[in-house]
């Protein structure tokens, strides 16, 4: 999915063309805000139940791509491969989605065991001592 925020993506679709690389790492820059602004505890829940539902529903897309018989050969790519790799990648991450979200739903049943880190301190060997 594309971003519609145009300071990225000026000319949309032809500047990932043009420069991939750009692309990425303003996508991931935005992903790394993103998550930021998430609290500490929630990010779990955050990634098993957004994230990774967003990502299953983008291999679903792609599984349904059909692909023309002329851009796949001036592509050389074998359609009935590429099929069934999207067809694979669909699935794992169908099935990825459902073990990520049983895990979060199990945490949040057992309740945190996430210590806070401004509670630890180290002595002057670089140990790591509980504050108290």
């Amino acid at each position: 999915m594309l971003p519609t925020d145009r300071k990225i993506l000026p000319n949309g679709i032809e500047d990932v063309r043009s420069d991939a690389r750009r692309f990425n790492v303003l996508e991931a820059q935005r992903r790394m805000e993103e998550i930021n602004a998430i609290p500490t505890l929630k990010r779990p829940d955050y990634f098993a139940v957004d994230r990774m539902r967003e990502v299953a529903a983008a291999a679903r897309k792609a599984a349904k791509l059909n692909v023309k018989e002329s851009v796949a050969k001036e592509k050389n790519v074998d359609i009935t491969k590429l099929r069934a790799r999207l067809e694979t990648i669909k699935s794992t991450t169908e099935k990825l989605t459902g073990t990520y979200e049983s895990l979060a739903q199990e945490r949040s049943e057992q309740g945190t065991s996430v210590r806070t880190v401004s509670g630890l301190r180290t002595d002057k060997a670089g140990n790591v001592k509980e504050s108290k």
